[in-house]
C-alpha cells in the first residue's frame, strides 16, 4: 500500500497540469472568440450604417426623381436635379451643360457665377457623353478643366461627370468637391443610377414641353379658325341659322335678323319653323330635311321667297343643323325683267320676220326686172359686137343674181323664224331628183376641177317630203362642198336605213376632200351669217346662210343635218329625213 501512494500522487499532479494546460488553451480560444465577436459586431454595425445610408440615399434619390418627374418645364427639371444630387452625392458645387447646335451652354448651377462658364468640350467630354458617369480624382490634371477660369473653378479639386440623354437633347451634369478623390466608387454607382432615371425625367419634360407647344399652336389655330368663321358668319350677306335637335334656333347672323325684321336676341330659342312657310300651305317639320328647298320666310315687310340650304353638323355630343337662307326676291325681279325683255325681243323678231316676209314680192320683183333687162341688153350687145358693154352688163347680171339669192335666203330664214314657212309634201322620185341636182351642180364642180360622184341605193325609191326644200338642202350642201374643194372629189351617196325603232330613214351623205374644219369650226358651221374662216369669205364668197337654211329646212321636214370634218382631209355632211312623215 505504501508503494502505491507516491505513484498515484504523481499521476494526479500530471492530470492536474494537463487540465490546467487545456484550461489555458480554452481561455485563449474564448478570448479570441470574444475578439472575433466584437469585430463582427463592429462590421455588422458598419454594414447596417452603410445600408441605412444607402437606403436613405435611395429614398432621397427616388423622392427627388419623383419631384423631377412632376416638373413640366425643362428649366425646373434642371434645378431639381441639382437639389436632388446635393443631398445624395454631397458635392460642393455643380452645374449642368446642355449641348446645342450653337455650342455647349450652362443652363443651371448651384452658384450663379457658374452660369457664365464657357465649357470647351474635348476627348474627355466625348467619353463622358458616350458612356457612364466618369470621375476625376484631380481636376487640375484634366485639360478641359484647366482651360476654365480659376475664379469660376473656385475650390473644386475633384469632379464627377454624369451624362444625360434624351431623344431631343444631350446634357452633362458636372459635380465638384474641394477634396481630391472625393467621388468614390460608391458615389459613382449612385450617379450611374441617377443618370438613367434623370434621363427619363428629361425625356418626359421635353415631351411635355413639345406637347404644350403643340397644344398652344393648335389652340391658336382653332381660335383663329373660330374667329374667322365667326367673321364670315357675321358678314355673310345670306341669312345663316343653326338649330338644335329640337329645331330651336341657337345662332343667327345679322343678315337673317334683318330678313326677319327682328333683333337677334328675340330669335334665339325660337323654333325656326315659325318663320318659314311652304308655298302649298302644307305644314313644315320642326327640322327641315337636309338639302335645298324653296320656302317663304315670314319677315319684314312680308313673305319673301328664300332658298333654304340645310346640312347636319355633329360637334361632339351635340347635334346641330345649319341653315343658309338666300333671298330670291332679287332673282325673281331679274327673272321677270328678263322674261319681259325676252318677250319684247321675240315680238320685235316676229315683227321683223313678218315685215321681211311681207316684203318678199316687193324686193324680188324689181330685181327680177333688172336681171331680165340685163339679159336682153347682153343679147343686144353681143349681137351688135359690143363685147366690152356685154362684159359690164354681165357683171351687173351676176351681182343682181347674187343679190336675189341673198334676199331669197334672208326671206326664207325670216319666214322660218316667223313660223310662216309652209311644207308641201308629195312623193318624190329620189333617183330622178338626184340626177337633176347632179346636172345642176356639175358646172360648179368643174369650175374648180373637181370630180362629182353620185351613188343612189336601189332600196331608196321614193320619199314623202317637200321636193323644193329637199332640193334646196342638197344644192346648198353640194354648193358648199364645191366652194371649198379644189382638184378633189365630191361624192353624193343616198341610201335607206332603219332606225332602232324600225322606222325607215333616207340618208343623204355629201363628202368632199376639201380644206376641212376643226372641231371648233364645226360647232359654228350652222350659225346664221357665219363662216368658219373670215378669209374664206373674201376668197370663196357667200353669205353664211346656206348651211343654216339647210339645217332649218331639214328640221322642218322632221330630220337633221350633221357634220364631221378634219383639217386638210375634208368634210362630210349627213342629211337624215324620215321616209314617211309622222
Amino acid at each position: 500500500m505504501a508503494d502505491d501512494t507516491p505513484a498515484s500522487a504523481a499521476a494526479l499532479e500530471a492530470r492536474v497540469r494537463d487540465l490546467e494546460a487545456r484550461l489555458a488553451v480554452a481561455e485563449h480560444e474564448r478570448l479570441a472568440a470574444d475578439e472575433k465577436v466584437r469585430e463582427l459586431a463592429i462590421d455588422l454595425e458598419r454594414a447596417q450604417e452603410r445600408n441605412r445610408v444607402a437606403a436613405l440615399q435611395s429614398d432621397q434619390l427616388l423622392a427627388g426623381i419623383e419631384v423631377m418627374n412632376e416638373a413640366r418645364r425643362v428649366e425646373d427639371l434642371f434645378r431639381g436635379m441639382l437639389d436632388v444630387l446635393r443631398g445624395v452625392l454631397g458635392f460642393d458645387e455643380a452645374f449642368l451643360i446642355v449641348f446645342e447646335v450653337q455650342g455647349p451652354r450652362v443652363v443651371a448651377a448651384t452658384d450663379p457665377r457658374l452660369l457664365e462658364l464657357r465649357w470647351a468640350p474635348g476627348a474627355f467630354t466625348s467619353r463622358a457623353l458616350a458612356g457612364r458617369p466618369l470621375a476625376l480624382y484631380d481636376v487640375e490634371r484634366n485639360p478641359e478643366w484647366s482651360a476654365i477660369d480659376p475664379e469660376l473653378r473656385g475650390a473644386m479639386r475633384s469632379a464627377i461627370h454624369v451624362p444625360l440623354q434624351s431623344e431631343r437633347s444631350q446634357a452633362l451634369l458636372v459635380c465638384g468637391h474641394r477634396d481630391r478623390g472625393f467621388f468614390t466608387a460608391e458615389r459613382i454607382n449612385l450617379a450611374r443610377r441617377f443618370a438613367g432615371l434623370a434621363s427619363q425625367a428629361l425625356h418626359n419634360a421635353e415631351h411635355h414641353r413639345e406637347l404644350e407647344a403643340r397644344v398652344a399652336e393648335r389652340t391658336a389655330a382653332l381660335a383663329y379658325e373660330r374667329d374667322f368663321a365667326q367673321q364670315i358668319t357675321m358678314s355673310l350677306a345670306q341669312g345663316l341659322v343653326t338649330t338644335d335637335a329640337a329645331g330651336l334656333i341657337t345662332v343667327v347672323n345679322p343678315a337673317f335678323a334683318a330678313m326677319c325684321g327682328l333683333p337677334v336676341a328675340q330669335l334665339i330659342g325660337r323654333p325656326l319653323v315659325d318663320y318659314l312657310a311652304d308655298a302649298s300651305g302644307a305644314p313644315l317639320p320642326a327640322q327641315p330635311e337636309p338639302g335645298n328647298r324653296e320656302l317663304y320666310l315670314r319677315g319684314d315687310p312680308g313673305l319673301a321667297l328664300v332658298l333654304v340650304s340645310t346640312a347636319n353638323r355633329s360637334s361632339g355630343a351635340a347635334s346641330e343643323v345649319i341653315h343658309v337662307l338666300t333671298d330670291l326676291r332679287e332673282r325673281q325681279r331679274m327673272e321677270a325683267a328678263l322674261a319681259q325683255a325676252r318677250d319684247a325681243a321675240q315680238d320685235a323678231s316676229r315683227a321683223k320676220s313678218h315685215f321681211l316676209a311681207n316684203m318678199s314680192h316687193e324686193l324680188r320683183t324689181p330685181l327680177n326686172a333688172i336681171i331680165g333687162y340685163c339679159e336682153m341688153l347682153i343679147e343686144d350687145a353681143e349681137g351688135s359686137g359690143a363685147g366690152d358693154l356685154a362684159a359690164d352688163l354681165g357683171k351687173i347680171h351676176g351681182a343682181s343674181t347674187l343679190l336675189l339669192e341673198l334676199i331669197g335666203n334672208i326671206l326664207d330664214l325670216s319666214k322660218i323664224e316667223a313660223g310662216r314657212m309652209e311644207v308641201w309634201r308629195e312623193p318624190v322620185d329620189v333617183a330622178a331628183m338626184i340626177r337633176q341636182i347632179g346636172a345642176t351642180i356639175a358646172p360648179l364642180a368643174a369650175r374648180q376641177r373637181n370630180t362629182l360622184a353620185i351613188d343612189v341605193d336601189g332600196a331608196l325609191v321614193t320619199l314623202d317630203t317637200d321636193p323644193l326644200k329637199l332640193r334646196q338642202i342638197l344644192l346648198n350642201l353640194l354648193g358648199n362642198a364645191c366652194k371649198f374643194t379644189e382638184d378633189g372629189t365630191i361624192r353624193l351617196h343616198a341610201r335607206r336605213e332603219l332606225a332602232d325603232d324600225g322606222r325607215p330613214w333616207a340618208v343623204f351623205e355629201v363628202a368632199d376632200t376639201g380644206i376641212g374644219m376643226t372641231e371648233e369650226q364645226c360647232s359654228r358651221a350652222f350659225q346664221a351669217f357665219t363662216q368658219v374662216d373670215a378669209s374664206s369669205t373674201r376668197r370663196h364668197g357667200g353669205t353664211g346662210l346656206g348651211l343654216t337654211l339647210a339645217r332649218r329646212f331639214a328640221e322642218l321636214l322632221g330630220g337633221a343635218v350633221d357634220v364631221t370634218s378634219a383639217p386638210s382631209v375634208g368634210s362630210t355632211f349627213v342629211l337624215r329625213l324620215p321616209v314617211e312623215p309622222d
